[in-house]
């Protein structure tokens, strides 16, 4: 299954837990040596959604010759022939988008005490919509744009601008 969280054991599940690792380390936070003395438990979920389709309008200009009905946008002229810019056509295209998420939550840890549900102390949600259905080469900037939140609450998913080679995908991409 595609869609299914890699085993944490596997290479792929080693790569995402040191993405998340790197971002948690910018911001003073390291794995507990063992579950019982942890503060909290981080749970980290992601995914790519469904496909979309966006239609993306744009004007193109058009030629003609004066006095004449037709008109053509492309095309050597003919010979003597003066083509002058008649206007304007209203053009579109079509763009297949997808979304990738991820979502960093810390929940209180209960300490062996399971009769209480663990509260959450901060979620952190990116989202990043492209034409791409990477998903794996997307978690690393994921992980970076999340970084800078760390600690808080986003209240939602976030737009983010960031690069391939911007300094906090780097960070990421090294690990620890």
């Amino acid at each position: 299954d595609l869609n299914a969280p890699p085993h944490p054991d596997s290479l792929r599940g080693k790569e995402i837990a040191g993405h998340i690792k790197a971002a948690l380390s910018a911001k003073g936070l390291y794995e507990a040596p063992n579950a019982e003395s942890a503060d909290m438990i981080v749970e980290v979920s992601y995914g790519i959604g469904p496909p979309h389709v966006e239609l993306h309008e744009y004007e193109q200009l058009t030629f003609g010759t004066p006095g004449s009905a037709s008109l053509s946008r492309a095309g050597a002229k003919p010979e003597g022939v003066v083509r002058e810019m008649m206007g304007y056509s209203e053009m579109s295209y079509r763009v297949v988008l997808r979304e990738k998420h991820m979502s960093i939550c810390a929940r209180s840890n209960p300490h062996g005490n399971e009769a209480q549900p663990p509260e959450d102390i901060w979620r952190v949600q990116v989202t990043i919509e492209n034409e791409s259905d990477d998903l794996r080469g997307h978690l690393p900037i994921l992980a970076s744009a999340a970084m800078d939140h760390i600690g808080q609450n986003t209240n939602g998913p976030m737009p983010l601008t960031l690069r391939d080679d911007d300094d906090a995908v780097r960070f990421i991409r090294k690990g620890l």
